[in-house]
C-alpha cells in the first residue's frame, strides 16, 4: 500500500468512528454538540493519522538507507581485509614493500567513512587495491616494469627508490596510480582532428575530411549532456569500446576510464530494455547510474562491421540529445548509417562536437524527419 493511500484510508476510517458508527467499542451514538464539532474532530484527527503514517515512512526510508549504506561499507571493508590479506602474504610485494601500514590506513579510512557517510575514498582504495595487481603484470601495459622504463616523472623517479629502499605500500600507491593514468593516457586517448578548435571550426575540419556533410551546422545542445560512449565492431568479431569526450578526445574504456557507461545492453535477458524502433533501444546501467539511449548502426561500416553510439543522462529524464537521436535514428537510411559508421571507424574521427552536430544536422532537416520511422 502506498503511503497516500494509507493516510486515505485512515482518514477515512476516523471520518466513519467519529460520525457515531460502529467502532471496536460498539455503537457510538453522539449529541448534536458532538457533531458540531465532528468536521474539526476528523481534520485534526486525519491530520495527526497523516503525520504519524508520513513520520513512520520517513523514518523506514532513512533506516533502509542507513542499513544499505552499512552494508556496503562492510562489503567494500571486507574486500579490502581480503586484498590486504592477500598482498601481505604475497612474497612479490612483501619482500619489495612496507605493508605495516595497510591495516591502519583502512581502519582510518572506515571510521572517516562512517562519520561521512561517504563511500568514495574506500572505493577509490579498493579500486587501487584491485588494480595493483599489474605491478608485476609483465605482460601488462601498466606493468612497473613499462611504466619504469617509459617514464621519467617525479612519480616514476619515486617508484624507483620505493623498490631500491622497500617503501611504504601506501605511498608506492600513489605514485603508481599517477604513473597509471599517464601510461592510460599514452596508449588509449586520441586526439580529434580539430582538437583546439571552435564549434565552427570543427565542422569545417570534418566536412573538409569528408566525415560530414555540406550544410552541417554547428550543435546546439546543452552543457548539460553528457559524453557519449560507442562501441566499433572488428571483423574478426572483436570489440573496443570508448567513451567519446567533450574536449575533442577519444578514451578507450577500460579499467582506468572514469565516467564510462555502457554503449548498448550486453544482457537484454536481464537488462530491461525499451525498444523506440528497429535501431534505437534504451536500457539503465545501473553500474554507472545512467540511463542510455544507444543507436545500433548495422554492418554499414568498413570490411562490413557494425557500430553503437549512445547518449546518457542521470537525471531519470530524456535529454533533447537522447530525444533527437530516438527520432532519427528511426529514419536513417543506409548511406546516412554510414556516415555515422564512418566517423566511428578510427578512433581519432571520434569528435563530440561533429557527431552531436550531424544528429542535429538531420533532426532539424524537415524532409528528413517527415520519413515513416522503419
Amino acid at each position: 500500500m502506498s503511503s497516500l493511500a494509507g493516510i486515505n484510508e485512515l482518514n477515512a476510517q476516523q471520518q466513519v468512528n467519529y460520525a457515531g458508527q460502529k467502532t471496536a467499542f460498539g455503537n457510538a451514538p453522539q449529541s448534536q454538540e458532538k457533531k458540531s464539532n465532528s468536521t474539526t474532530n476528523k481534520i485534526l484527527i486525519g491530520a495527526g493519522a497523516a503525520l504519524a503514517v508520513t513520520g513512520s515512512v520517513i523514518g523506514g526510508i532513512m533506516y533502509a538507507k542507513k542499513a544499505k549504506f552499512n552494508k556496503v561499507l562492510n562489503e567494500i571493508k571486507d574486500s579490502l581485509q581480503l586484498s590486504i590479506k592477500v598482498k601481505k602474504s604475497d612474497s612479490v610485494f612483501s619482500d619489495k614493500f612496507d605493508m605495516s601500514k595497510v591495516d591502519e590506513e583502512l581502519a582510518e579510512a572506515v571510521a572517516e567513512a562512517k562519520k561521512t557517510k561517504n563511500l568514495d575514498k574506500l572505493k577509490k582504495m579498493q579500486t587501487e587495491y584491485r588494480l595493483s595487481d599489474f605491478m608485476f603484470n609483465r605482460v601488462s601495459l601498466y606493468s612497473l616494469d613499462r611504466i619504469l622504463k617509459e617514464s621519467d616523472t617525479i612519480s616514476a623517479k619515486a617508484l624507483k627508490k620505493a623498490l631500491a629502499e622497500k617503501g611504504d605500500f601506501r605511498d608506492v600507491r600513489r605514485w603508481y596510480f599517477s604513473e597509471f593514468k599517464n601510461a592510460h593516457q599514452r596508449y588509449n586517448v586520441k586526439h580529434s582532428p580539430a582538437d583546439g578548435k571552435n564549434l565552427q571550426e570543427t565542422i569545417d575540419v570534418f566536412t573538409e575530411k569528408g566525415l560530414l556533410p555540406k550544410g552541417v551546422k554547428p550543435h546546439t545542445y546543452g552543457a548539460d549532456e553528457m559524453d557519449l560512449a560507442t562501441t566499433n565492431y572488428t571483423y574478426g568479431g572483436g570489440y573496443t569500446e570508448y567513451m567519446v569526450r567533450k574536449n575533442h578526445i577519444s578514451e578507450k574504456q577500460n579499467i582506468a576510464v572514469e565516467d564510462a557507461f555502457l554503449s548498448y545492453n550486453p544482457a537484454p535477458q536481464r537488462i530491461k530494455s525499451t525498444n523506440f524502433n528497429s535501431l534505437v533501444s534504451s536500457f539503465k546501467d545501473k553500474s554507472a547510474g545512467v540511463d542510455v539511449v544507444t543507436l545500433k548502426l548495422p554492418k554499414v561500416g568498413i570490411n562490413d562491421t557494425y557500430y553503437y553510439i549512445a547518449a546518457g543522462n542521470k537525471s531519470g529524464k530524456l535529454t533533447p540529445l537522447q530525444k533527437d537521436l530516438i527520432e532519427v535514428g528511426g529514419r536513417l537510411n543506409d548511406d546516412e548509417l554510414k556516415i555515422f559508421a564512418d566517423i566511428l571507424h578510427y578512433q581519432e574521427n571520434m569528435d563530440y562536437d561533429a557527431i552531436l552536430s550531424l544528429i542535429q544536422h538531420y533532426a532539424k532537416d524537415a524532409e528528413f524527419m517527415a520519413r515513416p520511422v522503419k
